[in-house]
């Protein structure tokens, strides 16, 4: 149902349709050897989505179960397979089943998109626990309302050598077909202020489910987006 690879190119993790627990195992592959060397838990229904952080230091993934897990990716001693270890996860992190995620360009922040209509846009809150032991969690950094589910969503890359009017770039899409772009700016120890760039003309968007979206920086200030539906 849902595959991605790593930035290293050295795993490659993939779901299938799942209707129990055991079905919603996440199989995580080896391309140096090109087999499974892990299953991992966490879902009860089908996982619709994953996608590595840029530092591959986490695996994150939606389901149908309303939830999403953090993995993080921890190097195999003396040359061996990397390991994957559930961090965190956030039961009922939607109202409504989510289809889509997708990491900022820096890690700070990852969106979910869900059919309750809304994109939520985490970040990493720390605390220190009673034993003095670092613990990491995501909470809801803003969020943003559309008239019909939200099914794709994807940050873009941006060039952070450059000054853009934005902090983040984003793009939406939804049941309907219609697809939105979004940005956002920064403000120090606050929510992110989002604001909508454009909405691509209904003519030029899709008469159905917009299922992937994914962009492609072709300068410092110029961007592609792929859509598929």
């Amino acid at each position: 149902f849902a595959v991605s690879s790593n930035y290293k190119g050295n795993l490659i993790v993939s779901s299938c349709k799942a209707k129990t627990s055991q079905q919603a195992s996440i199989i995580v592959w080896d391309t140096k050897i090109w087999k499974d060397i892990a299953y991992l838990t966490g879902h009860t229904l089908t996982v619709t989505q994953l996608e590595f952080s840029h530092d591959d230091k986490y695996l994150l993934s939606v389901s149908r179960d309303r939830s999403f897990c953090l993995y993080q990716c921890l190097d195999g001693t003396d040359g061996g397979s990397v390991t994957l270890k559930m961090v965190f996860k956030k039961p009922k992190a939607h109202l409504k089943v989510i289809w889509g995620c997708s990491w900022s360009d820096d890690d700070r922040y990852f969106a979910t998109g869900s059919r309750d209509k809304s994109v939520r846009v985490w970040s990493q809150l720390q605390s220190v626990g009673a034993e003095g032991d670092q613990k990491v969690s995501w909470d809801v950094n803003s969020e943003l309302k559309f008239k019909s589910a939200v099914t794709a969503v994807a940050f873009a890359s941006l060039d952070r050598s450059v000054k853009l009017p934005f902090n983040y770039l984003m793009g939406v899409g939804l049941e309907s077909g219609l697809i939105s772009i979004w940005t956002a700016s920064q403000n120090d120890g606050k929510a992110l202020t989002w604001s909508s760039y454009c909405q691509i003309e209904p003519s030029d968007c899709h008469t159905d489910t917009v299922k992937r979206l994914s962009w492609r920086r072709i300068s410092p200030v110029h961007f592609e987006l792929a859509t598929c539906s």
